[in-house]
Formats: structure tokens, sequence, C-alpha cells
């Protein structure tokens, strides 16, 4: 027993001795790492910093802070006095100095600056920078920073998580290495068809899930300007957006828009050489969310028609107008439009021996025909008389008045076009003594 015991105690002894020299050589190792690293604060967008390596110790250690989400460039140059080095190596790591970013900048010696860069969620993050041989030398270093300029509310890392999205919010986010995933929610109120827009500088990936976080719809990796419609069920939906890398975007999300099915044109059918007319396009269903028009004609020679559907006549003859939706639905209406002679103008009357007066006009462009009316009445309201000279281009014709007196005399030409006339503006009245 007593053997027993003494062996025991020797034992404990020993034990206790070993685990006071493992406590006094992890002392010795900790005191040696604290020894063979300096830290030190880098400041953002500053000129070069100067740092020096004096062959003892092998790290440095740079504490950075961004102040918010965005771009960090890193970049470094070899100064070595010694000109003992190859190179050394900066890597970039979270605060406690874990987590690689896979930032890698190692400038040789004598051959310039080197550069690299990470986009990065706002915070503390550590450059280390080393030297394995430790050499002595000196190097320079600097952080560039650019804001990412992103307005989505952190944290939005999960479903329970997600920022709220109204319709037609525009958010720009920030996808990164050490934030790779952001999610956002929106309420439907009735079952309804969305129009998600979004765009990335890089491949990112989007996707729109339902209430029950099912995938409705997603992209392949993808970068530029693009927009999506979807049906969607009421209640709370979702967007999530992720890169692996890193990437600035944008999404907004709105009623999706209702398509013309048919569009029709009403207005008058006729318009004067040198006047005007409106028409109306009328786009179906009454909701459509895109009315606009543009419209064309097909002989602008004939008739012209600008943006709002005013028809402006140029010459005699017929046109169609045309109306075609500016949503996309390409639904096109036809509208034939008839360009009458104009209002004769300059009208002279003249007696010419016994009963003929000779009247006369300023001369219009494709006139078929012209009719000339006498009535003792200057408002044409009963007893008129009319007579129909044919001709094209007239300018002046020799009619027999109704008998002797005083008449006012108008006179209007016509154009004939698919078997119908179609009548000028009657000029205005001149008096006319018949002997």
């Amino acid at each position: 027993m007593k053997k027993s015991f003494v062996k025991e105690g020797v034992m404990r002894l020993l034990a206790v001795m070993f685990a006071m020299m493992v406590i006094l050589g992890s002392f010795k190792l900790s005191v040696s790492a604290t020894n063979n690293i300096k830290y030190f604060t880098l400041n953002l967008n500053q000129e070069f910093m100067n740092f020096s390596f004096t062959g003892v110790e092998q790290y440095h250690y740079l504490s950075v802070t961004l102040p918010s989400d965005g771009d960090l460039k890193i970049v470094c140059r070899n100064d070595s006095v010694s000109g003992k080095w190859d190179d050394i190596s900066v890597k970039l790591y979270n605060k406690d100095a874990t987590g690689d970013y896979y930032l890698s900048v190692s400038p040789e010696r004598a051959k310039g600056a080197q550069e690299d860069g990470r986009l990065l969620s706002k915070g503390e993050y550590t450059l280390v920078v080393y030297d394995e041989p430790r050499n002595a030398g000196t190097y320079q270093i600097k952080a560039l920073f650019t804001p990412a300029g992103n307005n989505e509310k952190e944290p939005n890392n999960y479903f329970d998580t997600a920022m709220e999205l109204s319709a037609g919010q525009e958010v720009k986010g920030l996808v990164c290495v050490n934030d790779q995933k952001d999610y956002y929610k929106f309420t439907l109120s009735q079952p309804q068809k969305i129009r998600l827009y979004f765009s990335a500088e890089r491949n990112t990936h989007f996707s729109i899930h339902d209430v029950d976080t099912l995938r409705q719809w997603g992209t392949k990796w993808f970068s530029g300007e693009s927009y999506i419609d979807k049906d969607l069920p009421a209640g709370t939906n979702y967007i999530i957006v992720e890169n692996d890398v890193s990437s600035t975007y944008k999404i907004r999300w709105e009623a999706a828009p209702i398509p013309a099915e048919s569009v029709s044109i009403t207005g008058s059918g006729e318009v004067a050489v040198g006047s005007t007319v409106g028409l109306t396009a009328n786009v179906l269903p009454v909701d459509t969310t895109d009315k606009t028009v543009t419209w064309s004609s097909s002989n602008t020679n004939i008739a012209s028609v600008d943006g709002n559907g005013i028809v402006r006549g140029v010459n005699v003859g017929i046109a169609r107008i045309y109306a075609v939706t500016n949503d996309g639905s390409n639904k096109t209406a036809e509208f034939d439009i008839v360009v009458k002679p104009k209002k004769i103008e300059k009208v002279k009357a003249k007696a010419k021996g016994r009963k003929n007066v000779k009247v006369s006009w300023k001369k219009h462009k494709s006139v078929s025909d012209y009719q000339i009316q006498f009535c003792k009445n200057k408002k044409f309201k009963s007893g008129v008389k009319t007579r129909k000279v044919n001709g094209y281009e007239l300018k002046n014709a020799e009619v027999r008045a109704p008998k002797k007196g005083t008449f006012y005399v108008r006179v209007r030409g016509n154009y004939y076009a698919n078997g119908k006339t179609y009548h000028g503006d009657w000029s205005k009245p001149v008096k006319v003594k018949v002997k």
C-alpha cells in the first residue's frame, strides 16, 4: 500500500511539472509571436504609408475600417533598401485575422506597384503583410475606398429578415464575398402579375419566391439590365439576390402593365386642303396601362398627321392614317381620310352681255369641277340656282344668270373618289348686276 501511495504521488508530481512546462512553453511561443508581429492602422484614401521590416519581425497586421459597403483597393510597392527581397505578400482577412478574402498583392522589388481589390460590407478588416525569409527592407502601401452607394437595409440575409420593398421603390444593393445573399419581401392583397426590373454590374443571380418560399422564377448568372413579368399569389412574396463573388445591383417591382387588346380610330373622314381635323385613338381594354399610340400617314403629300392625331390636308386626294399602340402589343388601326378642295378664294363676278356673267377665282389643283350658285339672298336660303362647270384646274368660267337683276354669286370646287363627290367649302359671296 505504501509503495503504491508513493508511486501515485510521484506520478502526480510529474504531471504537474509537465503541465507547467507546457504552459511555460506556450508563454514563450506567445511572447516570441508577439515580438514577431507589429500592429498598425491604415487610413483610407491617404498617400502611401511607409513601413519597414527589420529582419526580426515576420508579420505586420494593418487594421482597415470601411465606413460603409464599398470597393476596397490595396496598392503596395516594394521599396527594399537592402536589395535582399524578392517580394512581400499582402492578404486580407476579417478583423480577427480569420476568413481569407483572397485579396493578394505581391509586389516584386523594382517592378513597381501592384494592386488588388474587393467589394466588401461595412466593417473592420485586417491586412497581413508578411515576409517569409525575414529580410530587412521597406515597403509602401495605401488603401483606396469607393462607397458602393447602396441603400439596402441590413440585415437582410434570410426570409425572416427580408427587407420590405414597396411597389415602385428602387433599391441599389451589394452582394459580396462576406454578404453573398440579400432578401426582399413585398405583400400582395390579391393574386397579381408583377414586373420585376433588375440589373447587375457583374454576374448575379435573381429569383422570385412565393408565400411558401418556393422559387417561382430565377435567372442564370446575369449582368446588364432586364425585367420579368410573373403571376404571384396573394400574401408575402420574396426576391433573392445572390453572388458568390461581388457585384452591385438594382431591383424594382411594380404591377405588370395591362397590354392593349385592340385600337380603333374615330373622327371626321374629311378635311380641306390647308385645314386640320383631329382623330382619336380608342385603345381597349379601358384599363390598358399605356394608351398612347404612334400616328403615321400613308401619303404625306396628301395628308400629314402629328403625334396627337391632328391631320392636316396637303393636297386633294385620299390618305390612310395609321395608329399603332406603344406598349409593345403593336395593335394597329387604319382610317381613310379624304382631303377635299379648299375654300375658293378671290372670287370676282362681272356681267358679260345679255344675262351672262364671267366668274373668276384663284386656281386650285386637283379640282374635278366647280359649282357656281346665284341667289337674290346673300345667305342663299331660297331661290338658289346652280351652274356646274367641268374642267381640271380652271380659274374662270362664263355662265348664264337665272334672269336680270342683282345677284349674289359664290363658287366651290368638287373632288370625286370612291364613287362619291367631296365638296369644298363655298367661297364668300360677291355681288353682280345682270342686265
